[in-house]
């Protein structure tokens, strides 16, 4: 197996906070997760089983939050893609008042191109971000239709500075 690096643009910041990984059960019965996802896969250190019990959590292994602060913090607020495992980042490059996720998913090594339109990355958000949401709504659509504001395409390394390699 192989991964996919994504950084996805979410909002001017800073943002209140995210909300954390978990499965979730509604009024009905209803089992569902709520995480960060890029086309629907799970972050690298967060897996569940068919029945969606958690099998795996290993915060920091495939997931990072920018919350967005003006000036930005420099020992966590990288506005580039992690290399490796564990992962590091580009040194003093920052994209302050810039809220921001970088997600990394586990997938098959068969790397086939792709363009940004084809990729989706979904970010909860607390309520406290909720009401601090702001800017501009981000799309890689030819036609500039706005998107939905936390839901985010980009994951082709070629157009948007997305990583793919072998998870080490």
């Amino acid at each position: 197996m192989g991964y996919a690096d994504s950084l996805g643009i979410l909002s001017a910041g800073p943002l209140g906070g995210f909300t954390a990984s978990m499965v979730v059960t509604n009024a009905d019965g209803y089992r569902y997760v709520v995480a960060p996802m890029v086309d629907g896969y799970l972050w690298q250190g967060l897996a569940v089983n068919g029945n969606l019990n958690v099998t795996k959590y290993q915060p920091g292994y495939g997931l990072r939050y920018i919350i967005g602060k003006d000036p930005a913090t420099p020992t966590t607020d990288y506005f580039s893609l992690g290399q490796g495992s564990p992962q590091v980042w580009e040194p003093n490059v920052y994209a302050a008042g810039t809220a921001a996720c970088e997600i990394r998913i586990v997938k098959p090594t068969a790397i086939q191109s792709s363009t940004p339109d084809q990729h989706q990355m979904t970010v909860p958000y607390s309520r406290l971000a909720q009401a601090r949401l702001s800017g501009r709504h981000h799309t890689h659509r030819p036609d500039n239709r706005r998107g939905p504001l936390v839901i985010f395409s980009g994951a082709d390394r070629s157009l948007l500075t997305s990583t793919e390699g072998r998870a080490g």
